[in-house]
């Protein structure tokens, strides 16, 4: 749970949140033409980049408040990504991964409702 409006992490997990969800709505107009489409695969490699650049700014802070969330991941995923033209190592099921689960996990994890 990252959601703590109280916490002074609020506004970084807001803007991380908001990036989240519009590259969601980037990658959710891709998922039928992305894995065949070059130019499609490279709009959403640049969707998780800027996530991850969003997540970069903040990771630091967020993670010592909140250690048990795979900020590492993220981070790394936008290096691979936005240097993968020097390394070539982008692997589609990666990006698939990334799309179908971790982007709708940050978002969920952003959103969820803490315990009563």
């Amino acid at each position: 749970m990252l959601n703590d409006a109280s916490s002074i992490h609020a506004p970084r997990l807001q803007f991380i949140l908001e990036q989240a969800r519009n590259e969601q709505r980037v990658t959710s107009r891709l998922r039928t033409s992305w894995r065949e489409d070059s130019a499609a695969f490279y709009t959403a490699c640049y969707a998780l980049i800027r996530v991850g650049n969003a997540i970069a700014l903040h990771s630091r802070q967020l993670e010592q408040m909140y250690p048990n969330y795979p900020w590492v991941y993220w981070v790394d995923l936008r290096n691979q990504l936005a240097h993968s033209h020097i390394t070539n190592e982008v692997q589609p099921g990666d990006v698939y991964m990334a799309i179908e689960s971790s982007l709708p996990g940050l978002v969920f994890a952003i959103t969820i409702q803490p315990p009563p």
